[in-house]
């Protein structure tokens, strides 16, 4: 919510656990970028509905807190590609991806 209010952006709830394909086509539909925050467990689930079978890793460990998955759509072909950003912002984060 802090981050939503500094951007002056709506925050949509209206998702919750068990309804992340719902969520990735949600995501899909919107102009522009978006912000899925999630709980760890499942994010891997959302970004695997969203890039299909080249994806993400299949799951998220429950001690990693430090790195962001980014899907970038290719308006060219309608495909996703895949990263993982290491944020380095507290001590012990990782510098590996998953």
């Amino acid at each position: 919510m802090p981050l939503a209010e500094r951007i002056g952006v709506a925050v949509d709830l209206r998702f919750s656990k068990g309804q992340e394909k719902a969520l990735a086509e949600a995501a899909q539909a919107c102009d522009g970028p978006v912000l899925i925050a999630w709980q760890h467990e499942n994010i891997s689930v959302i970004a695997n509905f969203i890039l299909g079978a080249q994806g993400a890793p299949k799951s998220w460990p429950g001690d990693r807190f430090d790195l962001i998955f980014v899907l970038t759509l290719n308006a060219l072909d309608g495909r996703y590609s895949f990263a993982q950003v290491m944020q380095c912002v507290l001590a012990g984060d990782s510098e590996r991806p998953l």
